[in-house]
């Protein structure tokens, strides 16, 4: 891809790239809103509201990601930025839902 940033099959590149970005996305948000829906899945301890945060604000990455990826034939190279932006928040969701699920699972050691 990044040999077609500046060529004649850029906006074509990025389209792919962003499809496939949204995708991968919206199908783990799928798995997370089936976690939500069968609790038995989960780890024990882990709250049920806790999950629907995450899935929550996972719902919003989703969709910022479906507009970026309707923009993309028109500005590539700004869609690569907000690709790259999205695909950074997406890592470092997990880290800040760890804290998340402490906190679940202190609150309900007590």
């Amino acid at each position: 891809m990044t040999t077609h940033l500046a060529g004649a099959g850029s906006r074509l590149s990025v389209l792919l790239y962003g499809q496939d970005l949204f995708f991968a996305s919206y199908l783990l948000s799928t798995i997370m809103r089936y976690l939500a829906r069968r609790p038995e899945l989960l780890v024990d301890g882990f709250a049920d509201d806790d999950l629907r945060d995450m899935v929550r604000r996972r719902r919003y990455g989703v969709v910022s990601n479906g507009i970026r990826v309707l923009l993309a034939p028109f500005l590539p190279l700004p869609a690569i930025a907000m690709y790259t932006t999205v695909a950074i928040c997406f890592i470092l969701q997990p880290l800040f839902f760890r804290r998340i699920i402490v906190r679940s699972l202190k609150k309900q050691a007590q």
